[in-house]
């Protein structure tokens, strides 16, 4: 008696699916279950704002001599950066490493940064676009960190706070006060 053979299927073909025939016993595969529950949704991405480019025509750079802690290097060298940007008047002076360059590109960084606030309507530059995200963080962190202890002592969220909104247990609303 000759063995039993299964079906194989080349990586190959333009199937993708490997049917097995019936008299071999060989079950099909059960589709694994939707996870119940709420669907988890990816985070919104909102890329990091671009900052508005230089003109270096605009710009008058002047290289100063530094001073702060450092002893005579510091005093002796023409390594800091003072640049002002002509049409808005915006200044920036840069003294943060003993490189003449790397103090260059500080500046101009720091000086597109000034700018971007400046042009930028309340609320919307990348600074504060910054400081938006790291507050919905920690807000996000805090309510995980709440749901986490209510969980281990077994309270439901809405017993003592409250829902977002409606007064908990002690708590009036302002109108029955």
């Amino acid at each position: 008696m000759l063995p039993r053979a299964i079906p194989f299927a080349s990586p190959f073909t333009s199937t993708s699916r490997l049917t097995l025939d019936d008299d071999l016993g060989v079950p099909e595969p059960v589709p694994k279950p939707k996870p119940k529950g709420k669907a988890k949704t990816p985070p919104k991405y909102r890329p990091p704002k671009e900052l508005p480019q230089l003109d270096e025509d605009d710009l008058e750079e002047q290289f100063v001599r530094g001073s702060g802690p450092g002893g005579q290097a510091t005093n002796k060298t023409s390594n800091a950066v003072s640049l002002i940007h002509k049409p808005t008047g915006t200044r920036v002076f840069c003294h943060e490493t003993r490189s003449r360059e790397t103090n260059r590109k500080l500046a101009r960084r720091t000086m597109r940064e000034k700018l971007d606030e400046l042009f930028s309507p309340p609320g919307e530059s990348a600074r504060d676009l910054k400081a938006q995200r790291e507050r919905q963080k920690a807000a996000a962190k805090k309510r995980k960190a709440r749901r986490k202890a209510d969980a281990k002592s077994g309270a439901t969220p809405s017993e003592d706070r409250g829902v977002e909104g409606e007064p908990g247990e002690g708590e009036l609303m302002q109108d029955e006060r």
